[in-house]
């Protein structure tokens, strides 16, 4: 990504490369409704406080099972979703039960569910599906007899970590027995293969095509691929799905290229990943740690395979949603949180601002920079200077993280377990 201008680093032109769609769908409602909103918006504070307030109890019900979804309480949100997806309460209520289900059962790896639950949003409101809910059901559909990825030998350890020429994080892991360095890609819901690597490793790639949202282009071509074993440290899976791309679209300028990433499906079923930085030398642990402290403030949201922290803005006084990307050099807000908390518009001024992703690049020629933005993750004050404020109206985030701001500690750790995302020393 380059602003204003000066060219930045590569890292930031692949901030979003291989951000794969959303993977939770949000319903249409004929009528104006808290509910679905805050659904659409990830907006998990919301929807807990609707869980109690809401005017009718399927409502209330609704709110409640999307809420214990986002705080990935997946059996618990099936116990509600799930009945009352097949209730009699109103056909919306039950088109937004049957979406919110396909976001907990791909996460859980249950692709046929996922299709049938998509079918069922798509039959009960009358209304066919379309854009990335679609590109969703498309690939429910050719993974329909795949296995789930299953976490075959749970471990805890550590890797050795390497900052690449694009400062991306680095680790060695083994795909169907062969080594492979992979970038550590947490805004990517499933990991990425580039199509030459793929077939070195032995990835057996399924025959039907789909399509794949980057940053730059939102119908890139690439198939989906399962390796039969993904060996992180000492942990083992079986079944992990890939998304393979074409090689060209993971070359960046003439040297740089991403063959191989790991996604956030993975470290979901590792259940917490930190990065150490100890003496200039980092660490990737994974799984439990021995003696790591439990965070008290459960501010990480997931929704599908998208993690979002819920960080407090010290300007507004509100709660920021912003996705947390590893991959991404810079962290990003955008025009929603602009709308959202126009206080955050003061002292901004215009700018322009091009990235490139996989199939191609963009300019948004009416970005703004913030000279310095206040916040708190998790009870720790972090300042950002000059930050970029994109035009694009992304109503589910207020922005994303990136390296910036995780660097602002010696270490930051995502514990999926405890639903939480820290900053620390």
């Amino acid at each position: 990504m380059k602003s204003g201008r000066k060219a930045l680093n590569v890292a930031e032109h692949l901030s979003a490369a291989f951000a794969l769609l959303s993977l939770f769908c949000a319903p249409a409602w004929a009528e104006p409704s808290p509910i679905p909103a805050s659904i659409e918006a990830r907006d998990v504070l919301k929807l807990e406080a609707f869980a109690k307030t809401a005017a009718s109890p399927d409502e209330m019900r609704l709110a409640n099972g999307a809420a214990l979804s986002l705080r990935h309480k997946d059996d618990a949100a099936l116990a509600i979703l799930e009945p009352l997806s097949q209730s009699a309460a109103d056909k919306d209520i039950r088109a937004a039960a049957c979406l919110a289900l396909a976001d907990v059962y791909l996460r859980q790896g249950r692709y046929a569910d996922t299709h049938a639950a998509l079918l069922c949003a798509q039959n009960v409101s009358g209304k066919p599906l379309t854009g990335e809910t679609l590109q969703v059901l498309t690939y429910a559909e050719i993974l329909a007899h795949e296995k789930p990825m299953q976490l075959v030998r749970p471990a805890a350890g550590r890797l050795d970590a390497r900052r690449d020429a694009a400062g991306l994080i680095r680790v060695p892991v083994k795909i169907n027995g062969k080594t492979q360095d992979v970038v550590i890609d947490t805004d990517s819901s499933f990991s990425v293969l580039s199509e030459s690597t793929a077939a070195r490793l032995g990835v057996r790639v399924l025959e039907k095509g789909a399509t794949i949202v980057t940053s730059a282009q939102s119908d890139l071509p690439m198939h989906l691929g399962v390796a039969d074993e993904l060996r992180f440290g000492d942990a083992v899976l079986n079944n992990v799905v890939f998304a393979v791309l074409p090689d060209a679209a993971v070359r960046f300028g003439n040297t740089y290229k991403m063959d191989a990433v790991v996604g956030l499906a993975v470290f979901v079923a590792l259940d917490r990943i930190e990065l150490a930085n100890d003496d200039g030398w980092e660490s990737l642990y994974y799984g439990a740690r021995p003696g790591a402290g439990t965070a008290t403030e459960a501010n990480l949201a997931l929704s599908g395979l998208d993690p979002f922290a819920l960080v407090k803005s010290e300007e507004t006084g509100a709660t920021l949603r912003l996705a947390i990307d590893t991959a991404a050099s810079n962290t990003t807000l955008n025009a929603t949180a602009l709308k959202d908390f126009p206080a955050l518009r003061e002292g901004a001024s215009r700018t322009w601002v091009h990235w490139e992703g996989g199939g191609g690049g963009v300019t948004d020629y009416k970005a703004r920079t913030l000279y310095e933005l206040d916040l708190v993750v998790a009870g720790r004050p972090i300042v950002l200077k000059r930050v970029k404020i994109l035009s694009s109206d992304e109503r589910d985030r207020h922005g994303m993280i990136g390296q910036d701001m995780l660097r602002k500690g010696r270490r930051w750790v995502l514990d999926f377990a405890n639903m939480s995302f820290t900053i620390g020393d």
